[in-house]
């Protein structure tokens, strides 16, 4: 019954998203203005290169300098492989590698609906404010609840992370900056900075 209980939970968690979630009214803009930022970017690119550039359809660009040539769509390159991209999305594996190679990360704990007591006793062992995210499938944020330190928000945040995914994880919070690093070819190439939205005013009139 208790099974039964939670994934009906999940089911109206995900279904209240769905109907909530202003991104699904304002999905075609937004897609609208995504595609118009990731042409630009390319013709840019292209042109600094000295290649051609050509709209290939469905969203793709073809970018080519004498033989050579490649596709983009969007953000995604052709070096981007599908098996490398499912890895980068499971958060527990990407953990594992990191620290098979020596690389600190931070403390968590991989667990589902039905083993909360899991996640509940290692926000008791941290003694401060936690986060709890889907374990694989997302990004950009997604299911992603932050400053968690009681059972009531744990129990909310992992209602809405399972509507993401039937594997969670929960993780100390860390104050700070998000860097991304771009390596190819292991070469470090470039970084980026991504700090927490600021608003000038009271955010509504402003």
């Amino acid at each position: 019954m208790k099974r039964i209980y939670l994934e009906m939970s999940v089911y109206y968690h995900r279904l209240r998203r769905y109907v909530n979630d202003h991104r699904v009214v304002d999905r075609p803009k937004f897609e609208t203005f995504r595609q118009r930022f990731y042409d630009q970017l390319w013709r840019e690119v292209a042109g600094r290169m000295g290649a051609k550039i050509e709209d290939f359809g469905y969203g793709f660009s073809k970018i080519s300098r004498g033989a050579q040539y490649t596709f983009v769509l969007q953000s995604k390159v052709m070096l981007d492989d599908h098996l490398s991209l499912r890895l980068a999305g499971n958060k527990p594996l990407v953990h594992r590698i990191l620290s098979e190679r020596n690389y600190p990360i931070q403390d968590y704990r991989e667990y589902t609906l039905h083993s909360l007591a899991k996640a509940y006793d290692f926000m008791q062992k941290i003694g401060g404010a936690c986060v709890v995210k889907p374990a694989a499938a997302t990004g950009a944020g997604n299911g992603i609840t932050t400053k968690i330190r009681n059972l009531q928000q744990l129990r909310k945040a992992s209602l809405w992370a399972a509507t993401f995914s039937t594997r969670l994880l929960i993780e100390k919070e860390m104050a700070g900056s998000s860097y991304r690093l771009l390596y190819l070819g292991g070469k470090f190439l470039d970084a980026v900075r991504r700090d927490s939205p600021v608003v000038t005013g009271d955010g509504k009139h402003s």
